[in-house]
């Protein structure tokens, strides 16, 4: 079998690197208001697109959802209500972790 994240045929442990993890949280729930995961920020594309990029995308994507991160202003509690799981459902987050 393959590594799905492998360069050139090698694996980004062979390159020196450790492989870019998911940043998928388990918290799949899109916000209607701006279309993006509650849990880890991407955009359906983003997700959708995960499996396709190399390391050095991953990471600028990673980067990315860090400053979206950082522009969320403090709020404890549980998600917003508009939010709705990848499924269509409230709350599941059942699904693989793209």
């Amino acid at each position: 079998m393959s590594d799905p994240d492998a360069v050139d045929g090698r694996s980004a442990d062979s390159l020196g690197g450790d492989p870019v993890a998911s940043p998928c949280t388990g918290i799949c729930r899109i916000v209607e208001s701006d279309g993006r995961c509650a849990g880890c920020l991407r955009t359906l594309g983003e997700i959708a697109s995960w499996g396709g990029l190399d390391e050095a995308a991953r990471r600028a994507l990673l980067e990315e959802l860090e400053r979206r991160r950082q522009q969320i202003p403090s709020n404890p509690g549980s998600a917003p209500s508009s939010a709705i799981s990848a499924s269509g459902s409230p709350g599941n987050a059942s699904r693989g972790r793209p």
